[in-house]
Order: structure tokens, then C-alpha cells, then sequence
């Protein structure tokens, strides 16, 4: 078991929209720039930042992906196990077979993970939002975006509904916006230093008979 990596699962999501909606995902703008969506089909723009940005398409369009929750599911177990090799603090045994070792306590739990996937779009036609958003739903149960997700730690478990929350930008141009939820299994863990085994046991005040 690895430790659930919810960096990693951003950049997986990243490559993963890329793929199977054709917008560039999760551009970023320095605070004082003009907002500038990936002009799509053109041959190649550059974007807010100064990249060159391959397009594929006549519409502009820009998708933002958010870590919304993480959820435990049940409780976590403890776990110990002995490693031989463990060289514990304060470990002051000298006797036959030292160093003993020691116990290695283990913290392990199921996770529920919701991400938050925001289509952004510039389209005379209104729709353009919600193509890249459906398209992107529809693909994400294919077995090869599974594999992905699989690779990174994750896997699929639900999607929800999509959701329209249009608006206005300073130039008064509508910007059409398609929002919706995906839904992972992960699990994580953690582990403690280790201690030291019991070496001896004191027997005070029992005798043999």
C-alpha cells in the first residue's frame, strides 16, 4: 500500500482531460493578466502564461480541476508487525542476538475522494461547455482511463450530474460553465517509529513450588 498522493491524482486528472476532451487543462494566469481561454483549432495560441498551447478545435474553452473532499470510510485499523532490522530509540539491549528489532505500528484507512471538474467556454452557440464537460463524463469510465487512475492509486466509483452556472465577463461576452463531480476510492496509511520489543518481564513475588 503507497501513501494516497493527492498531488499525483491532480496531475493524473490533468493528462487524463487532455486526452479525452481536446481543452488543455488547468491553465493558470498571473492575478493581473487578462483572463485568456486556449483558442482551440487555431494551429497553436499562446496562452496566459506564454505557452504554446496546441489546439484542435474552433471554440475556446478552458477546464479547471479541484480536490473538493476527502472522506474516510469506516475506521482505520491498526496494524504491527516486527521488523528485524529496526534500530529503535532508546533501545538499550545488549544481550544475546542484539539488536532485537523492534515493533512497527501501522495506521491504515479507506478514502473517498471528490473532485470537482469546472468547463469554462467561450461559444456563440451556447453548447460548447457542455460538449467538452459530457465528453469528458462519458470518457471517464473507459477501461484505459481506468488504468490510469489505477496507477496513481485510485479508482473510479461515481459521477455525478452536470450543472450550468453561466456568466458575464467584464467584456459583457457570455462565458458558458459546465461543473460536475467525480467521485474516487483511494486508501491511505501512515507509519510510526518503531519500539523496542519487551526484553524482560519482572517476576516479583512469584515463587516456585
Amino acid at each position: 500500500m503507497s501513501v494516497m498522493d493527492l498531488s499525483l491524482l491532480v496531475t493524473t486528472l490533468k493528462g487524463i482531460v487532455d486526452t479525452i476532451s481536446g481543452i488543455p487543462a488547468q491553465l493558470t494566469r498571473p492575478d493581473d493578466s487578462a483572463w485568456v481561454f486556449p483558442q482551440i483549432g487555431s494551429g497553436q495560441i499562446t496562452d496566459a502564461t506564454g505557452a504554446t498551447v496546441a489546439t484542435g478545435s474552433n471554440v475556446q474553452a478552458n477546464c479547471t480541476i479541484d480536490i473538493m473532499s476527502v472522506d474516510g470510510l469506516g475506521y482505520d485499523e491498526w496494524r504491527a508487525s516486527y521488523d528485524p532490522n529496526a534500530r529503535p530509540a532508546g533501545d538499550t539491549y545488549s544481550g544475546p542476538g542484539a539488536p532485537l528489532g523492534g515493533v512497527v505500528y501501522t495506521l491504515t484507512g479507506q478514502r473517498q475522494v471528490t473532485v470537482q471538474f469546472k468547463f469554462e467556454c467561450f461559444d456563440p452557440t451556447g453548447a460548447g461547455a457542455h460538449v467538452f464537460a459530457e465528453r469528458t463524463r462519458t470518457r471517464m469510465g473507459l477501461p484505459s482511463v481506468e488504468l490510469t487512475l489505477n496507477a496513481a492509486g485510485y479508482a473510479y466509483q461515481d459521477i455525478g450530474p452536470s450543472h450550468t452556472t453561466d456568466y458575464d465577463d467584464g467584456d459583457g461576452r457570455r462565458v458558458g460553465v459546465t461543473i460536475f463531480e467525480m467521485i474516487l476510492n483511494a486508501a491511505d496509511f501512515a507509519t510510526d517509529d518503531a519500539v523496542t520489543t519487551i526484553e524482560t518481564v519482572a517476576l516479583g513475588g512469584i515463587t516456585s513450588t
